[in-house]
């Protein structure tokens, strides 16, 4: 399994010079560790290449155990939980979500991406997981083309009032969803909200 994590990195280090490093990194890490840092070194490299060509994107502190430090080296206090205590917000990503599309597209995806997350590592101090990330871009577009001015556009005003989803009773399908008129206009049914419904 560790295997198959380390290998975006090949295409990205074609001449294996990290390589060995992070194999001896893998072997002694957690999978769920390695997966974190494969991704930090596959975002480092689309978003600052120069700074992965020099390191391999091998994380700066490599001994399992160390204290753990800031981008100056400073060590950062350990994060315990007393007992009782409400729990903390939660750092690790609890579901996944799978992207198919054209190659060229997902490739621009995680591109933008991987440009969020640095932009909120700046403005935060941490770099944010990727469905953090995802959250803030699906955020920016709901603000963009969900609503302008606080008015809903008029074309979206269906789609709004029935949630963007299908309306059929026990359907929840949120694709290939069209504004459907219940009284047809070819029967002198209107465009008024009231007789229109959302169906896919």
């Amino acid at each position: 399994m560790k295997a198959g994590i380390l290998v975006p990195l090949v295409s990205c280090d074609p001449l294996g010079r990290f390589m060995e490093d992070w194999v001896a990194w893998a072997e002694r890490v957690t999978v769920r560790r390695l997966r974190d840092d494969v991704e930090w070194a596959l975002a480092l490299e689309e978003t600052d290449p120069v700074a992965f060509k020099r390191t391999g994107g091998l994380p700066q502190d490599r001994e399992i155990g160390a204290e753990p430090r800031d981008s100056e080296g400073k060590t950062l206090p350990r994060l315990e939980r007393e007992i009782g205590a409400p729990p903390r917000e939660s750092t690790e990503e609890t579901c996944s979500m799978r992207f198919i599309g054209p190659a060229d597209v997902v490739q621009l995806f995680r591109a933008v991406l991987c440009t969020v997350r640095r932009a909120m590592e700046r403005d935060s101090g941490r770099l944010p997981t990727a469905g953090q990330a995802l959250g803030a871009m699906l955020d920016h577009a709901l603000s963009t083309w969900g609503t302008l001015d606080g008015k809903v556009p008029v074309r979206h005003r269906v789609f709004d009032r029935d949630g963007w989803r299908c309306a059929v009773p026990g359907c929840t399908s949120m694709q290939n969803l069209h504004d459907h008129h219940i009284r047809f206009r070819s029967a002198q049914g209107s465009d008024a909200l009231d007789n229109r419904v959302m169906l896919s």
